[in-house]
């Protein structure tokens, strides 16, 4: 198999591990190619899947080395995705549904192809795994037992729809399979907002032979909150879960051997991803408890990080993302700043699906053809604070890094508040509908903000355009835009 890595020194391996699950021994053999060509460190991706940096001169030795063993893997691409699901969270911060780790894997093992879509399987009540990352997203009912919501975003669209059935659990990956085939081979999805496309392929889709059912429910999707997903914990009366995560999201090879052989010595057949990047293992009998806690001590593993480190979505692959995230933490633990409810995301490249209420992202204000010069940040906020909804409004924009930390804190100040409104905690603030005088002509000192969603005009607005202007988040119309001092909204921002 050969890759064109002329111009790269070190080339990104993908290795799928559907539904976030590695079989003990797969993985130890994985790690046994790494030791061989003295690979030190893997990675593991938002889609629960494996990367691996390969040095070009023996990228292809490695691909060789996987296959055999009956890996798949991509070369600098992703044209396969990952299939995500909550199966790592299963038992352990869910058990109050029908849904079970032998469903999970009664639905993949019926997996026949690899799908170019990005397809989730998740439960509603849960919000430790993402429900609409993906372009085929399911949904497990809440009161009709092995049935599933599906809700499709069609590709390079922010468009989601929901399909008017319930498929059965048997059905899904043959359902997807079809559904995704047809897409594709019409590559219509580009008017999927069109309603006469949606029909047509709910035609297209009632002609095969599903088990399903008129959906009746409607999902309430449960608040976000962060479940602590890391150190040995309690998960029944005769066994504990461990989980991994690592701060700079590298995992030693070294320590993977480790792990892995006291996996297969105490029967523990799998090793959970998870949509954080880090690791679980479930399953381990009390006795073997010391054993664990040996294991951690060897390698030095800390399993203790604050939650407002834990509670970060960033991009995959991406340095600048995680220093960025590694600044704000500290900010964050400097001023003692609360974040319980809240997941960031960072955002430094325009097709990265991230799951978070309040977003970060990273933009150029100056480009000169290939050149992108002054980076400034974008805060944006999910609609109602909710991270599965993906439409919001923009906080604040074009910051430079050190406005950063305290204009997120700002932000999340408003989450808390809207919160207490919600809980009756404190009463709703009234709006002053005050505006300072607007001037006929622009002038540089100025510049006007929506009062709905606080976005900014572009430099050079004056009154006259406003008249005909429209906000480009809210649409709220250009006359209700607010004029304001340029020196006092910097001071606020500061």
């Amino acid at each position: 198999m050969g890759v064109n890595t002329t111009f790269l020194k070190f080339i990104t391996i993908k290795i799928n591990c559907h539904g976030g699950i590695l079989s003990t021994g797969g993985l130890n053999q994985v790690l046994d190619i790494l030791k061989d060509i003295y690979i030190e460190r893997i990675r593991f991706g938002l889609r629960q899947c494996i990367y691996v940096e390969v040095h070009r001169n023996i990228v292809d030795y490695f691909i060789k080395r996987i296959e055999l063993i009956g890996i798949e893997c991509e070369v600098n691409s992703d044209h396969f995705p990952n299939i995500v699901s909550g199966y790592p969270a299963e038992e352990l911060f869910l058990t109050t549904t029908w849904l079970s780790e032998g469903v999970y894997k009664d639905i993949l093992d019926t997996l026949d192809y690899k799908p170019r879509f990005k397809i989730n399987l998740v439960d509603s009540v849960q919000s430790f795994t993402p429900l609409f990352t993906g372009n085929i997203n399911w949904v497990a009912s809440i009161r009709h037992a092995q049935y599933w919501h599906l809700y499709l975003r069609f590709p390079k669209t922010n468009i989601v729809k929901q399909w008017k059935s319930m498929v059965y659990t048997t059905d899904l990956m043959r359902f997807s399979k079809r559904l995704e085939t047809y897409i594709l081979d019409q590559a219509a999805f580009n008017s999927a907002s069109d309603s006469s496309y949606m029909e047509l392929l709910i035609r297209h889709m009632d002609e095969a032979d599903w088990i399903s059912i008129i959906n009746d429910e409607h999902l309430d999707l449960s608040p976000f909150s962060m479940a602590y997903y890391e150190g040995l914990n309690k998960q029944d009366e005769d066994h504990f879960w461990l989980g991994i995560y690592k701060r700079d999201e590298g995992y030693s090879v070294h320590f993977l051997k480790d792990l892995c052989t006291l996996c297969l010595d105490t029967r523990i057949g799998q090793i959970c991803t998870t949509p954080w990047k880090s690791i679980i293992i479930k399953g381990i009998e009390a006795k073997d408890r010391t054993l664990w806690n040996q294991l951690l001590n060897r390698h030095a593993i800390n399993v203790r990080h604050p939650l407002n480190e834990l509670n970060f979505q960033i991009e995959d692959n991406s340095t600048d993302a995680l220093q960025l995230k590694k600044y704000l933490v500290h900010h964050f633990n400097v001023d003692d700043t609360r974040t319980q409810g809240i997941c960031f995301g960072i955002k430094t490249r325009p097709k990265s699906e991230i799951f978070c209420n309040i977003l970060i992202r990273k933009r150029y204000l100056i480009h000169l053809g290939p050149i992108r010069l002054l980076p400034a940040y974008d805060i944006l906020v999910a609609k109602d604070f909710n991270p599965n909804e993906r439409t919001g409004y923009v906080f604040a924009s074009a910051l430079f890094k050190y406005l950063l930390p305290d204009q997120l804190i700002n932000c999340i100040t408003s989450y808390y508040r809207k919160y207490a409104i919600q809980q009756h905690q404190i009463p709703e603030p009234t709006i002053d509908q005050s505006f300072t005088a607007i001037p006929a002509s622009y002038d540089s000192s100025h510049i006007f903000q929506c009062p709905h969603c606080l976005t900014w005009t572009e430099e050079g607005m004056d009154s006259a355009m406003l008249q005909d202007y429209q906000c480009t988040v809210c649409e709220a119309p250009g006359i209700d835009f607010k004029w304001i001092d340029r020196s006092v909204l910097l001071t606020e921002m500061a």
